[in-house]
């Protein structure tokens, strides 16, 4: 992720910026993510409901922004987007690091799983409210012209 915004801030200053990087930038950051989720969930570290409830907000909001250009109206990230992939990369972070620090700490390992889980919750309630936001930002789109 820390590539991820070096690269869109060199594409920014730079001006190489193209309409496929757009478009692609945020799609890929979301797979990156997603996947990275559902290994959690795999490996037992997250709730298994987690990704796919994230998956589902993507799509609804990716629904929305379709809805938007199809109106002529590009809909763009803002800052609740921006906190939302933070949170989440800290989260993965976190889950990667759980194997290791579960090895290093076994007496907090329990203890670290569990505010591992509660988080991964915390992130996804924060993510729904955040995508709430943007539908009410954006309700116009939902009007009949």
């Amino acid at each position: 992720m820390l590539t991820d915004c070096v690269d869109g801030w060199l594409a920014k200053r730079l001006g190489q910026c193209t309409s496929l990087g757009l478009y692609l930038d945020p799609v890929v950051d979301k797979v990156v993510i997603l996947v990275l989720l559902y290994e959690l969930a795999r490996g037992r570290l997250i709730h298994g409901a987690v990704p796919h409830l994230f998956l589902a907000r993507e799509l609804l909001q990716n629904g929305v922004r379709a809805a938007a250009a199809a109106r002529g109206t590009v809909v763009g990230a803002n800052w609740m987007g921006k906190s939302k992939a933070c949170l989440q990369t800290a989260l993965v972070a976190w889950g990667l690091m759980m194997p290791g620090l579960a090895v290093r700490l076994p007496a907090a390992g329990k203890r670290l799983a569990g505010a591992l889980d509660v988080s991964a919750w915390a992130v996804l309630g924060l993510a729904w409210c955040f995508f709430a936001v943007f539908v009410y930002r954006n309700r116009r789109l939902f009007a009949d012209r």
